[in-house]
């Protein structure tokens, strides 16, 4: 049912879901809060030439070339040291503001993991209305990778950030996902967090296939004095078909 016009956002029936639609506010995560210890955990490269070296610390650090190389054996030591480098990589990564969403809103694994083994709700929002959520940082779909990439400190550190925030494990595909990329300066602006979405945004909300009809009742209200007014509700069925994929049903 993967529709790639619109994003979905996998949810808990929960407190925080509550607050995300009474309040319009999507969450925005540090990449070390995932559930994955791999993610945006990249490997430090720790082997430098010497002008690689050179060129990186003449560019970054009042130090002229000669002075770099009278010093090349301890600063090499320096930059080669990860629990050194550690510090930074934290700092980088701490930094960065993330949004997970997906392509799909039927993948039975998604609502078992995400979803509280079915009982949640999935969101469904249309990205040419979006709102503040959408229009700082950036949109990016996620690549599934068999290997890391290494994060080099001798080369420019932000597009190999861009590029290991949007890359996971070549395991988590069935989860379609699209990440959207905040800097703090993109996160806050003028004081106001940049994570709210235009009530027309949200288009449609599905009921997983073990949530409470009194659960799917209560959303339906929720949305209605909320004044998400432009909301569809499904509820994911069985297929019929032999396949493994949930079948929504509008309701």
């Amino acid at each position: 049912m993967a529709d790639r016009k619109y994003l979905y956002k996998y949810r808990a029936d929960d407190v925080y879901t509550i607050k995300l639609l009474c309040e319009q506010r999507l969450h925005f995560s540090h990449p070390f809060d995932f559930n994955d210890p791999m993610d945006c955990h990249p490997p430090c490269s720790d082997s430098f030439s010497e002008e690689m070296i050179l060129s990186y610390v003449t560019g970054k650090y009042p130090l002229t070339e000669e002075a770099v190389r009278r010093n090349m054996p301890l600063i090499k030591a320096a930059v080669s040291d990860k629990k050194m480098l550690q510090p930074e990589v934290d700092r980088i990564f701490n930094s960065t503001y993330l949004c997970c969403l997906s392509y799909n809103a039927d993948s039975p694994l998604m609502w078992a993991h995400y979803c509280n083994n079915h009982t949640g709700l999935c969101l469904g929002f249309d990205p040419k209305i979006g709102g503040s959520f959408l229009r700082t940082g950036m949109i990016r779909k996620v690549e599934y990778v068999t290997e890391r990439q290494t994060l080099d400190f001798t080369k420019d550190l932000h597009p190999q950030v861009e590029n290991i925030v949007t890359q996971k494990f070549k395991g988590w595909e069935y989860e379609d996902e699209v990440r959207v990329i905040k800097s703090p300066d993109e996160m806050i602006i003028d004081g106001e967090l940049q994570n709210s979405f235009e009530k027309s945004a949200l288009v449609a909300m599905f009921f997983g296939l073990r949530m409470p009809e009194e659960r799917q009742k209560f959303y339906m209200l929720l949305c209605k004095q909320c004044g998400l007014d432009n909301v569809k509700f499904f509820k994911m069925t069985l297929p019929t078909d032999g396949s493994y994929f949930l079948v929504p049903k509008e309701i």
